[in-house]
């Protein structure tokens, strides 16, 4: 079975994204953490070795409609796993049932999906859920972490012809096949160019290097030297001293007078064909009140550039795999 299009609301919760779906029949509701850079779908189930808590109820494997206990799955992230079986189910997104959706079944997860119990995997492969659904295209429109409103995930076909719609190539690397790699040439600070090493941003020989995109979190992560670059031009135009707030989690902060008025230089991204300026809420955070603003951009610590949420935030990311192109808008998500 398949479909022109599917579409369900995407939240922002504590520095994270969930979208709500629902398994079996009876549905059992599943909110789960959409993100590009695995293609499994997983959720936690009954009879639990270990479980992290959730506010929805668990899936027990005696109601799923077809399950192979010898197929089995591990999937291992940066802090945990998650492991079970292999089954296949009723899915329910949006409005929609779908049949025969495939999805793993874990009874033992040290991966905490904050808020959610699971996964939506929308990243390239088999078992992720636009090539289940047998769609070739699928965009996504992150809400801000402070907007009180919601974003949209789209499983399907929508109208690409809107004004300020620019697009970049996607770059396959063999070596992990399931990331979406985008080409980035160089970063531009007020008007300023970065002087980045030739090359920086390229997938390297090894597998290593370049830059992927990712929704299941927050804050860019940007290679070294590219972040000190980076950081030193924003001291540089904003004529601030640095403060430091690593304590919250932030790797580049400035302080300035409480409750004045402080210029923030553009940050734009030159892309393969493309130039992406980003509203400032998009990269700074700043706190008038106590005097501190922050970029919401860490030093990568993994050699990989990782375009995350906020960056994302407000901005129509449309993947279209036939033509390997994403395209992107600005938008206001809650009006899509």
């Amino acid at each position: 079975m398949t479909f022109s299009s599917l579409t369900a609301k995407i939240e922002s919760v504590d520095g994270g994204y969930l979208v709500k779906h629902a398994i079996g029949t009876p549905a059992v509701p599943f909110l789960a953490s959409p993100t590009t850079v695995t293609n499994l779908i997983w959720t936690q189930c009954e009879p639990c070795e270990h479980c992290f808590n959730h506010t929805t109820p668990i899936y027990s494997t005696s109601f799923i409609h077809s399950c192979n206990p010898d197929c089995r799955y591990k999937k291992r992230y940066i802090v945990g796993f998650s492991k079970g079986a292999m089954g296949t189910e009723t899915f329910t997104i949006g409005n929609n049932s779908v049949p025969g959706i495939a999805f793993g079944c874990g009874n033992s997860n040290t991966f905490v999906v904050s808020h959610g119990s699971g996964i939506v995997g929308l990243g390239r492969g088999p078992q992720y859920l636009v090539y289940q659904l047998g769609i070739r295209k699928f965009s996504y429109c992150l809400p801000h972490y402070d907007d009180e409103s919601n974003g949209r995930l789209l499983l399907g076909y929508e109208d690409e012809h809107q004004n300020s719609i620019q697009s970049t190539p996607l770059v396959l690397n063999p070596s992990n096949s399931s990331f979406y790699y985008l080409t980035l040439h160089g970063i531009t600070v007020g008007s300023t160019r970065l002087l980045t090493p030739e090359g920086m941003f390229k997938v390297r020989k090894d597998g290593g290097g370049g830059l992927i995109i990712n929704t299941s979190s927050m804050f860019t992560a940007l290679e070294q030297p590219a972040f000190e670059l980076l950081k030193d031009e924003f001291k540089s135009q904003l004529k601030l001293p640095f403060s430091d707030q690593s304590f919250l989690g932030y790797d580049a902060c400035f302080s300035f007078e409480p409750k004045s008025n402080v210029e923030v230089p553009k940050l734009i991204y030159h892309f393969d064909g493309a130039d992406l300026e980003l509203p400032v809420k998009n990269y700074m955070v700043v706190d008038s009140e106590n005097g501190v603003m922050c970029l919401v951009i860490l030093e990568a610590t993994g050699g990989l550039t990782i375009f995350r949420g906020i960056h994302q935030s407000n901005i129509n990311m449309m993947l279209d795999l036939e033509r390997e192109v994403l395209s992107f808008v600005p938008a206001q998500c809650k009006e899509l």
